[in-house]
């Protein structure tokens, strides 16, 4: 039975179809990329292209650092795969790793190759012992376990971020006997990366930011960093790393520009390629050209772009007079319903793409040379991010390494924003909770007594349910809130809070956001700290915490920016993460009102560079609240850089499942 279970998981590999005519087209990378992707490469390499095959294949077999900047939808990605399976293939590639921007994109890049290792049927039949076994999966990941040739188990593994080529006895490949391909996203753990005792060869970074992290200060260092000390380190002590950046330049202060520019990075050998490397001499005409596609559309009655056609082929000796494109192939070849051509060279289309999205955008997108900014900069923070920083504890649950536990509200009349946080060592902050503080019986017209006896019932519901509810560690123990900011407000709210603050002391005390911040000196009446002072009002006798409003909102921003893990699964410091959502979209509120204000810096012309706070919703009431928890945590003693740190303690995703299940 045994024999014959081994019988039926065996699997038999083809013969080459052609093993001269394999070597034939092993021995010319290009003649091999278009005997067997001719759906890629439909027209001959430009030199601009040679160029980035020469360099991936060079790093790949000799180290060092190439950036080579394209013009967008040049077909760089294209390349790079069809050259990453070149090498994985023929042996002078043996561990590549994809890195794009975010993972999903370095998954898409991988899926592509997949795919061709899979259902190109020409790849089979000069590769069979590298397809067959891929082929005899059908899609089916788990089949690898048991799949053998000849008795001897292929090793092959088939992942959405993981591909090991198989090994099947007589292979005639060169090289090593496997080949490795991982895809990872800039925004994941890569430090370290070992498959099966191997570091990578190379590194593909491959369109490396967003167009969010692009105009992001911060993501942009963040990213810079993960170049310079994660992916320029994974070949190990010894082993030499190739790195090639295929990029397009979406501002002159991108990442793109930096690793592009000789200035900044003169060891990354930068080029940037041009769609159109020089002018047509005639530029008049070409003004006139677009004016005429432009026209016709906007009228409707040339959608087309017959009668700019017209105009170009009647003088397009004169027009196409001293221009030059890289790629004379880029251009629409298909025709209209009459047998007509939709464009005829590659400068008109660049001219086409001029009149549809004018010469700033052409600029960035085609020419690699992006205008002198004049729009905002942002720190590059979405809704999509914040909801993504997820730290695997449920509800509820507090840390294990957690020191306090804040908890802050913004008030209004009749719905107010709170949230718990657990705050560690190095600002490492878990939110563990966050609601709504309904205001009963002030609908309407009411009186200032009414409304201020209305919200203090209500802050005595809040403090109910802390008690009612608290919050506890994985092993059962409960801890109670260490300081508890309320937002004052203006008027009758600030007379609730106060009488709410002094019937229940500690922890509840009262809070305000300044903006612009003035700490004023220390004194008796006046204790200051980090952003914040502590100042007696004496006719209300308490306290009254006053925050840099300003400071503790972007400094809020800054640890959602932050990745809530390392690379061996670690908190980061200074990172803010969110409970395990039961639902896929739990946290959408809460993460669009972190984003509601942006910090930008804007240049405005006469006046100088501008920066301020940019209102794209007027729901921001958690992103007051969690601001108020930032500061809240300061105010408990924790800092972002601690001057002294005990050793962390590791926290598996095991010691999650755990602590969730507590709850």
């Amino acid at each position: 039975m045994a024999k014959k279970r081994r019988g039926e998981r065996d699997i038999i590999v083809r013969a080459c179809k052609d093993r001269r005519r394999r070597d034939y087209r092993e021995a010319c990378v290009f003649r091999f990329l278009r005997a067997y992707f001719p759906h890629w490469f439909t027209a001959d390499f430009t030199a601009d292209q040679r160029t980035i095959v020469g360099e991936i294949l060079y790093r790949a077999k000799h180290g060092g650092d190439k950036a080579i900047a394209a013009p967008r939808g040049d077909g760089k990605t294209t390349i790079a795969r069809g050259v990453i399976l070149y090498g994985l293939l023929t042996g002078t590639l043996r561990f590549a790793v994809i890195a794009s921007a975010n993972g999903p994109d370095a998954k898409r890049v991988l899926t592509s190759i997949k795919n061709e290792l899979e259902f190109n049927d020409e790849l089979a039949d000069y590769y069979p012992e590298v397809c067959d076994p891929i082929r005899r999966l059908e899609g089916a990941a788990q089949r690898k376990n048991m799949q053998t040739v000849k008795g001897r188990r292929t090793r092959v593994e088939w992942t959405e971020d993981l591909v090991i080529l198989p090994i099947t006895p007589g292979s005639v490949r060169r090289g090593s006997a496997e080949g490795i391909l991982v895809a990872r996203g800039m925004d994941s753990a890569i430090r370290g990366l070992i498959v099966r005792g191997r570091r990578p060869d190379l590194v593909l970074i491959e369109d490396p930011e967003t167009r969010e992290s692009a105009f992001s200060d911060i993501l942009i260092e963040s990213r810079e960093e993960i170049i310079d000390r994660d992916l320029a380190f994974l070949g190990g002590q010894s082993g030499h790393i190739g790195r090639v950046a295929l990029c397009t330049l979406q501002n002159r202060h991108c990442l793109s520009a930096k690793l592009t520019d000789p200035k900044q990075r003169p060891t990354w050998g930068g080029v940037r390629i041009a769609f159109l490397k020089r002018k047509p001499e005639k530029e008049d005409l070409w003004a006139e050209y677009t004016k005429l596609v432009q026209v016709g559309a906007e009228t409707g009655q040339d959608k087309d772009g017959r009668v700019a056609m017209r105009f170009y082929l009647n003088r397009r000796a004169e027009m196409d007079a001293g221009a030059e494109v890289s790629n004379p192939n880029r251009y629409d070849h298909g025709t209209f319903p009459d047998g007509s051509p939709k464009e005829v060279s590659a400068l008109q289309r660049a001219y086409n793409m001029i009149a549809r999205a004018g010469w700033d955008a052409f600029q960035t997108e085609f020419q690699n040379d992006p205008p002198e900014e004049d729009e905002p900069q942002e720190s590059g923070i979405t809704a999509t991010l914040v909801a993504s920083r997820i730290n695997g504890f449920r509800r509820g649950v507090l840390p294990p390494l957690t020191k306090a536990l804040t908890a802050t509200l913004d008030l209004s009349d009749t719905s107010s924003h709170w949230v718990a946080t657990a705050w560690a060592e190095g600002a490492i902050g878990c939110v563990v909770d966050y609601g709504i503080l309904e205001v009963h019986g002030i609908q309407g017209q009411v009186d200032r007594k009414t409304k201020a006896k209305a919200i203090l019932d209500s802050l005595h519901r809040w403090r109910a349910e802390f008690q009612a509810n608290p919050y506890r560690f994985e092993s059962g123990e409960e801890k109670s809130i260490d300081l508890a900011l309320i937002d004052s407000g203006d008027g009758d709210h600030t007379d609730a809070v106060y009488e709410f603050c002094r019937q229940m002391g500690k922890p509840f005390v009262p809070a305000k956001g300044r903006s612009p911040w003035s700490p004023g000196a220390p004194s008796q009446e006046r204790v200051v700290g980090n952003h914040w002072h502590r100042s007696h009002q004496a006719a209300a006798r308490l306290w009254l915490n006053v925050i840099d409003a300003d400071y503790w909102k972007r400094f809020a921003h800054e640890r959602w920016l932050t990745e809530t893990f390392d690379d061996v699964h670690f908190m980061q410091p200074g990172s803010l993460s969110l409970f395990s959502p039961q639902e896929n979209r739990e946290h959408h509120t809460f993460s669009h009102h972190q984003v509601a204000e942006v910090w930008r810096r804007e240049f405005r012309e006469g006046k100088g560079t501008k920066e301020g706070w940019y209102v794209r919703s007027k729901n921001n009431h958690y992103l007051d609240a969690m601001a108020l928890g930032c500061a809240s945590g300061d105010m408990c003693g924790i800092k972002l850089l601690s001057v002294s740190r005990p050793p962390r303690k590791r926290l598996s995703l095991a010691a999650m499942a755990g602590a969730g299940r507590q709850r």
